[in-house]
């Protein structure tokens, strides 16, 4: 089924091939029976790492918006389309100033966080 309904969302804004490929990983890595689609409760996951805590409304309103094909899931462009420039940065950094993987960033990784962003941005 190719109806888009009356779902109206406004193009994304052309994407550049690394920016794909950051949202791919994000979006693969969150896939996690791999078959192109985040379920629901893939897309709950991906939002908690983020640090959301959607209700099961917010969730039903979020894929309702954003699922233009009708699947009850989310595929890859939709999440293109879907997800905040903003909120993929933040997933990055949480990523990367979680040193030990534990999905958090407890005090001594966020102190080495902040270290090391004011140490590489004061030279600017």
């Amino acid at each position: 089924m190719s109806d888009d309904g009356d779902k109206s969302t406004p193009a994304p804004a052309k994407l550049g091939d690394e920016q794909l490929a950051e949202r791919r990983e994000i979006f693969r890595s969150f896939d996690q029976n791999k078959d192109g689609s985040l379920t629901e409760l893939e897309l709950a996951s991906l939002l908690r790492s983020l640090g959301l805590e959607p209700s099961q409304d917010q969730l039903d309103t979020l894929i309702q918006n954003a699922d233009r094909n009708n699947s009850g899931m989310i595929e890859f462009s939709e999440f293109v389309a879907l997800v905040e420039p903003d909120l993929l940065l933040l997933h990055l950094i949480i990523k990367e100033a979680d040193r030990d993987g534990d999905g958090c960033i407890d005090f001594d990784e966020f102190v080495q966080a902040i270290t090391s962003a004011a140490y590489d941005n004061a030279w600017g």
